[in-house]
């Protein structure tokens, strides 16, 4: 596919802001939007009751770039189990933007925690040669790690 078919560049970042706070809708969009949908649920198409209706975002409001998330064209009236059933299907969506908003995972972790795994600072051997010192430094001698003779016998 040559690049000039491709609507912007190769070395184009996507815009990961992420979206601010979800605005209601006014009363008037409210209007708008109902009249549109011709007081139908855009899922399952059935009648809209008073009470029970929630704009959703189409596609997923995690998906779309923070600058026009919240415009009209992207948001639908659907009844509440409707409206549940497709925020339950969403949550993979939206987990993964915020995986790659770096907003959830290791990645964030890490960038407000720092790093949790320190070095232990292995003990350095001393220059001398006295094993007496040696324990001064941490390397005991005279503790056996239990590869000596009497255990060989033992084993017989």
């Amino acid at each position: 596919m040559a690049d000039d078919a491709l609507p912007f560049g190769k070395d184009r970042k996507p815009d990961l802001a992420k979206p601010g706070p979800r605005s209601p809708l006014s009363k008037f969009e409210f209007a708008v939007k109902f009249l549109e949908q011709q007081g139908r649920c855009y899922l399952c198409n059935g009648k809209l009751e008073r009470g029970k209706v929630i704009d959703e975002h189409d596609p997923p409001r995690e998906t779309m770039p923070a600058a026009i998330c919240d415009n009209l064209e992207f948001r639908k009236l659907a009844c509440r189990a409707c409206a549940k059933a497709k925020t339950i299907a969403d949550q993979g969506v939206i987990a993964k933007q915020r995986r790659i908003r770096g907003e959830k995972g290791q990645r964030a972790r890490r960038a407000k925690n720092g790093p949790q795994i320190q070095s232990r600072g292995f003990p350095q051997m001393p220059e001398t040669r006295d094993p007496k010192k040696w324990q001064s430094a941490g390397f005991d001698k005279t503790r056996s790690r239990g590869f000596d003779g009497k255990v060989r016998e033992r084993a017989k």
